[in-house]
C-alpha cells in the first residue's frame, strides 16, 4: 500500500524543536550562521523529520503503537521552507517512508517496524517534565573525539510536544520519544557537536517497558579520521541505537587585505566606480578587496550578510581604500539610482543542490531567476545610468558535463548567450564572461576534500583582463 501526504518545516518550528530536543546547533536555528555553512541555509533537524513522519503516520492510520526498530538515512540536508511530501509504503507492520521534494528528490528515508498497543493501554509520562536550556554546542575536532562513555540527562516538555506533535501525544510511548530525541542532542551538541552532520540512525527496542527514563548513556564506538566519521552507540534499559555522523568543514575564510595587497598595483583600477553584487562572501569578497586595493571605488552589496559586508568595508577603509556597502536582494524589483562604470555580478543561490538522476524544474527556475532574468534587468537599469563594463562569471561545469549540475550548467550556457545578446543590443557595452574552475568558497565545501583553487589565483588575471577591455 502506497500513499502520499504533504509536509513542510518553518524556521519558527525549528526553534521550538531545538527547545524540545536540546539540540541548539545554530545550523538549525540561526539564519546568518547557516547561510555560511556548506548548505547555504537553515537545515531541518533530521530527528524533527523523523518525528514528523511518525506524526503523519499516526494521523493517517489513527492507531496507537510502539516501535520495535527504526532505520533512518539522511541523504540530503533539507532546508527550511522547502516544499516536500512524505511517501508511505506499508507491508503489514513494516513502514517505509521517504521525504521527497516536489521534483522527486529524496531527502530522508525512514523504515520502521511497529506493534499496535492494546486499546486499554495507557502511555505513561515516564520522562521528567522540563525544558532544556539554550546552550552552545561543543566545538571539537576529529582528533579531540575519544572512545569513552558519557551520558545526557533527559527531560521532556509535554506542552511543547503537544504543540509540535499533537497526534503523537497519547498515541506513542513518551520514553521512545525521549530516546529518539536524545540522538539529535548527542550529535548536534556533544559529539561531533557544532560542526556535525547526522548521517544514519539504527534504533532497536527489546519489547516495550514503562520505565522511568532519566538519562541516556552513550559512547563512541568508531572514529575514522580520513573520512571524518564517528560511530556512536546509545543504550539503556530495553533499547540500543547506533548513530553515524560526520564532521562538516568550517566556513571558508578568504585572504586578508594584507595578503592581497601585493597582487595588484595601487592605481591599476583607478577611476573605476564598481558595483560588486554579492561582494560580502566568497569570490565576490576577494574581488571587492582586489578592486579597492587597485584604486577602484567599490560598493559591495549583500542580501543577509550585513556583518560580513560591513567588516570588509571597515577593514578596507582602515587601510585607506574607498569602499561602501548596501543591502540588495537581486530578486526584488531592480531600483539602482547610483551611477557605476563597472558591474561585477556574483549573486548566486546554492549551486551544489542538484540530483544526478533528476532534472529539477524548481532548481532550474531558481538559477534562471538569478543568472538570467535579474541579471538582464540589473544590466539594463545600470546601463541607462552610464554602465560600460560587466563582469559575468561563467563556469567550467559547462564543459565538464557533471551529473547533478544539469540545471546550473544549462542556465550558465544561456547566461553566456544572454551576455552576447546584451552586447549586441548596447553597442558600447562590453561583457566579460570567464569560465571559473572550482573555487574554494562556502559554495564548494564538501565533507571529503575536493581540490579547489583559491579565488585570488584566478581573479587577478580575470579582473586585469576585464579592466583592459
Amino acid at each position: 500500500m502506497t500513499s502520499k501526504l504533504e509536509t513542510g518545516y518553518l524556521l519558527n518550528d525549528q526553534v521550538k524543536f531545538s527547545t524540545l530536543s536540546g539540540d541548539f546547533n545554530p545550523v538549525h536555528t540561526e539564519f546568518k550562521y547557516a547561510k555560511r555553512s556548506m548548505w547555504g541555509g537553515v537545515v531541518v533537524h533530521g530527528i524533527h523529520q523523523v518525528l514528523s513522519v511518525i506524526e503523519l503516520f499516526i494521523s493517517r492510520k489513527n492507531i496507537r503503537f510502539f516501535l520495535s526498530k527504526i532505520h533512518v538515512e539522511f541523504l540530503i540536508p533539507l532546508i527550511v521552507d522547502t516544499r516536500t511530501h512524505v511517501v508511505f509504503k506499508e507491508d503489514q507492520k513494516n513502514v517505509v517512508a521517504s521525504i521527497v521534494s516536489t521534483d522527486g528528490v529524496t531527502y530522508t528515508d525512514i523504515n520502521f517496524l511497529y506493534e499496535e498497543a492494546p486499546s486499554n493501554y495507557k502511555f505513561v509520562k515516564n520522562v521528567k517534565n522540563g525544558v532544556y536550556k539554550n546552550s552552545l554546542p561543543k566545538e571539537l575536532s576529529i582528533d579531540q573525539v575519544s572512545i569513552s562513555e558519557n551520558s545526557i540527562n533527559l527531560v521532556l516538555n509535554y506542552k511543547l510536544l503537544q504543540e509540535l506533535f499533537p497526534n503523537i501525544v497519547n498515541n506513542f510511548p513518551y520514553s521512545q520519544i525521549a530516546i529518539i530525541l536524545s540522538s539529535t542532542q548527542i550529535v548536534g551538541m556533544h559529539c561531533p557537536g557544532k560542526d556535525s552532520i547526522f548521517s544514519k540512525l539504527d534504533m532497536y527496542f527489546e519489547g516495550y517497558k514503562n520505565i522511568n527514563l532519566k538519562k541516556i548513556d552513550y559512547k563512541v564506538k568508531k572514529i575514522h579520521s580520513f573520512f571524518k566519521l564517528v560511530d556512536t552507540v546509545g543504550y539503556g534499559d530495553g533499547f540500543k541505537y547506533t548513530i553515524r555522523s560526520f564532521f562538516r568543514p568550517k566556513s571558508q575564510r578568504q585572504m586578508h587585505i594584507k595578503g592581497l595587497s601585493d597582487l595588484v598595483k595601487s592605481n591599476q583600477f583607478l577611476g573605476s566606480k564598481v558595483l560588486v553584487i554579492g561582494g560580502s562572501r566568497g569570490i565576490g569578497e576577494v574581488a571587492s578587496k582586489l578592486l579597492a586595493i587597485g584604486g577602484a571605488e567599490v560598493t559591495i552589496t549583500y542580501f543577509t550578510g550585513d556583518e560580513d559586508a560591513k567588516k570588509i568595508v571597515n577593514n578596507l577603509k582602515k587601510y585607506g581604500y574607498v569602499a561602501n556597502c548596501m543591502q540588495f536582494n537581486v530578486l526584488d524589483n531592480v531600483e539602482i539610482e547610483e551611477k557605476f562604470t563597472h558591474l561585477y555580478y556574483f549573486a548566486s543561490p546554492k549551486i551544489f543542490t542538484g540530483n544526478k538522476d533528476i532534472f529539477s524544474e524548481e532548481l532550474f527556475e531558481s538559477f534562471s531567476s538569478h543568472y538570467l532574468v535579474k541579471f538582464a534587468q540589473i544590466v539594463q537599469c545600470l546601463y541607462s545610468n552610464g554602465l560600460k563594463r560587466v563582469f559575468y562569471p561563467s563556469s567550467t561545469a559547462i564543459d565538464e558535463l557533471i551529473n547533478g549540475m544539469w540545471e546550473y550548467s544549462s542556465v550558465k550556457i544561456a547566461g553566456e548567450h544572454l551576455c552576447d545578446l546584451l552586447e549586441n543590443r548596447y553597442k558600447d557595452l562590453k561583457i566579460y564572461k570567464p569560465r571559473f574552475p572550482r573555487i574554494a568558497t562556502d559554495q564548494t565545501l564538501t565533507v571529503m576534500p575536493v581540490e579547489s583553487i583559491p579565488p585570488e589565483s584566478v581573479l587577478v588575471k580575470f579582473i586585469t583582463e576585464f579592466h583592459n577591455l
